[in-house]
């Protein structure tokens, strides 16, 4: 918010549109840039859709078979599908590769948690270079896109939480 006012005050002939877009871009920065605000972009989302009671709210249509994101309903299909296929080649496996895929997973959960969704979703804490680089790598082993649209997508989960137009809404998961 407070570079918000900067932009507007630094650049009076902007409109607010204008100002708000450079605030965007200035929240979420690049995937390993330094620049944080004191509350991101969670700080400049309108509160108007929270004060809208849910059944007051526009009900979405129902969904069509053209709806679907082929592209990524396959896509999960086949993750889960080899998972499951995996399983039979537990036994094949020699212990240094399980002792190797069980240290991933809390690497991937960190880079998850500690990375993607406190450090550049919600610019928790600031980090050296050498750390953002370890979380990316740590995330991209958590395969959950990239981290730029996983703080997306976070934000505007948090911004429409608990309303029609909520992203984790059963209707719209694919």
């Amino acid at each position: 918010v407070q570079q918000a006012r900067i932009t507007n005050q630094a650049h009076p002939q902007r409109s607010d549109s204008q100002a708000k877009s450079t605030m965007v871009l200035t929240a979420y920065g690049s995937v390993l840039s330094r620049t944080t605000t004191e509350e991101g972009a969670l700080a400049e989302l309108d509160t108007k859709s929270k004060s809208v009671p849910y059944s007051k709210q526009e009900r979405l249509p129902p969904w069509t078979y053209s709806d679907i994101r082929w592209g990524m309903a396959i896509y999960i299909s086949l993750t889960q599908f080899l998972g499951f296929v995996g399983i039979f080649f537990l036994p094949y496996c020699r212990l240094p590769t399980l002792a190797w895929a069980f240290m991933l997973w809390p690497i991937s959960g960190f880079g998850i948690t500690g990375g993607a969704h406190r450090l550049w979703a919600h610019r928790s804490y600031k980090a050296n270079f050498v750390f953002r680089f370890a979380t990316m790598l740590a995330n991209s082993v958590a395969n959950q896109g990239t981290i730029y649209h996983w703080a997306r997508d976070h934000r505007t989960h948090h911004f429409h939480s608990e309303t029609v137009a909520g992203m984790r809404m059963s209707v719209r998961v694919l």
